[in-house]
């Protein structure tokens, strides 16, 4: 049996030819271990490095028996929406399996407005194998656990799929697969490093409002053998020098960071990781930085006390500036996200979060900040909360403008659009210096199009302020 599997990246990053290890499929390159040890034989068609057409695509693709593909959110949606279409169109027979965070988060949505035959939800390694054999074997898919699937122009859904308890047995991806070395990337720890992506663990247990928590709310990890002999079969093999933790949160079992942070040091690696500031002490991330650790990444999101209650994010500002002072103390770099235009914030909260945002730059030298708009995603609970103020539920192909459409796309805040524009260019001009150094900085700064777009609107917006005329654009002379 022909199976393919199809990666392509988001449109801005491709265009720019931004690729690093971050941008890594590991999700669809672990999946194709799993076929590989099941007697498969997948072939990969990756259009971040062969970058064709749907066309030329589709056409290669019309001799295969399956067709899979990992669906993110965004603009690449787009490509993938019409592939399908052409596939479908070009040999009726092939089946169409997707999967990944937004075919598993609207299944039904997605089967009822493409022309795919099976969602792949959740947890794709044991599921993709009893599919795989059911289609080689003709057999009804009913069996199948943790599919929706089409058949005779009717949507099914199967019993949920028993989630993978010992994390250990996922194997290493299938790297050999991708022009892995396209993908290494320096993860500015130090100039040169060939730094790539592992991800260690599953599942968060906290409750963020914006998340879609696509693994579930249990928190699973692998072991630190399994972890170092991955590690070490990816030194091995391709020489890598530097390592991108990119779990939801690596940091979350304290006992596990401390014996890692303790094996990890023998290999002379460099390292990044996610996680959160509640969950860190003074004692393992002096572990952690004298194993190499260079810096934690924090979704900080806001410094308001009382948005971060609605956020639900389980901390507190006067924890974020004590994280602040434990990171100066340790003399590591601060590194976070921030988020604008969560439902109920105000300016004033905002406020605090350019205040938090320059006490961060000024205090912690090389510390690198990101703010960005919050954008709904399907079926996390602030899409409700959309849809109970007004919001018409969108379908499949309206998900693609939500990334491609600057600012925010149904604005639940206490600010207007200006209001929101504004804060963000605040904080992004406070932060800019930090995340991409003076060159870059000025690249952006005198780039033609921010400058009619952002930094004009900006001007005039502050010039009437001061002129005691509130948000709007001062009148011409």
């Amino acid at each position: 049996m022909k199976i393919a599997l199809v990666n392509r990246l988001d449109l801005f990053l491709r265009e720019k030819k931004k690729f690093s290890t971050d941008m890594f499929p590991l999700g669809l390159a672990i999946v194709a271990s799993v076929m590989r040890n099941a007697g498969f034989k997948p072939v990969l068609f990756d259009t971040n490095i062969n970058d064709m057409s749907v066309d030329e695509l589709s056409g290669k693709l019309v001799d295969f028996d399956v067709v899979c593909m990992s669906i993110l959110y965004g603009s690449t949606m787009g490509y993938y929406l019409e592939l399908i279409e052409k596939i479908k169109k070009k040999n009726p027979n092939i089946k169409v399996v997707v999967g990944g965070p937004m075919p598993t988060s609207m299944p039904k949505e997605f089967l009822e407005q493409t022309s795919a035959d099976v969602v792949v939800v959740g947890e794709g390694e044991t599921t993709t194998v009893e599919l795989l054999n059911a289609v080689e074997k003709r057999m009804p898919l009913d069996n199948v656990k943790g599919i929706y699937f089409r058949e005779n122009n009717r949507i099914k859904v199967n019993p949920p799929q028993k989630h993978i308890e010992n994390m250990d047995d996922v194997p290493f991806p299938a790297w050999d697969l991708f022009d892995i070395k396209r993908y290494f990337t320096d993860i500015k720890v130090s100039p040169g490093k060939r730094a790539f992506s592992v991800i260690t663990s599953r599942g968060c247990p906290y409750n963020c409002q914006f998340c879609t928590h696509a693994f579930g709310r249990r928190w699973k990890g692998q072991s630190v053998e399994r972890i170092m002999a991955e590690i070490q079969e990816l030194k091995s093999k391709y020489k890598i020098d530097a390592l991108r933790l990119v779990d939801d949160n690596f940091i979350f079992e304290r006992s596990r960071v401390i014996e890692f942070s303790k094996a990890i040091k023998k290999e002379d690696i460099k390292w990044i990781c996610l996680g959160r500031v509640n969950n860190v002490d003074k004692e393992m991330v002096l572990t952690m930085k004298s194993s190499g650790c260079v810096s934690i990444q924090n979704g900080i999101e806001s410094a308001s006390d009382r948005v971060l209650k609605v956020m639900q994010k389980g901390f507190t500002v006067r924890q974020l500036y004590d994280y602040v002072k434990l990171m100066k103390n340790v003399k590591m770099l601060v590194k976070g996200s921030l988020m604008l235009g969560v439902p109920t914030e105000t300016k004033q909260d905002a406020m605090q979060t350019l205040k938090f945002a320059k006490h961060v730059i000024k205090n912690v030298k090389g510390s690198m900040l990101s703010c960005g708009y919050f954008n709904i995603r399907p079926n996390i609970p602030w899409y409700h909360l959309a849809i109970c103020k007004g919001l018409k539920p969108l379908t499949i192909r309206q998900w693609i403008d939500i990334d491609l459409r600057k600012g925010v796309y149904f604005n639940m805040s206490a600010m207007t659009e200006k209001e929101l524009k504004e804060m963000f260019m605040r904080i992004n001009m406070a932060t800019l210096m930090s995340r991409v150094g003076l060159k870059r900085a000025a690249s952006y700064l005198f780039n033609i199009k921010n400058i009619k777009q952002e930094f004009i609107p900006f001007f005039f917006r502050k010039l009437s302020s001061q002129r005691g005329e509130g948000s709007q654009p001062s009148k011409p002379l």
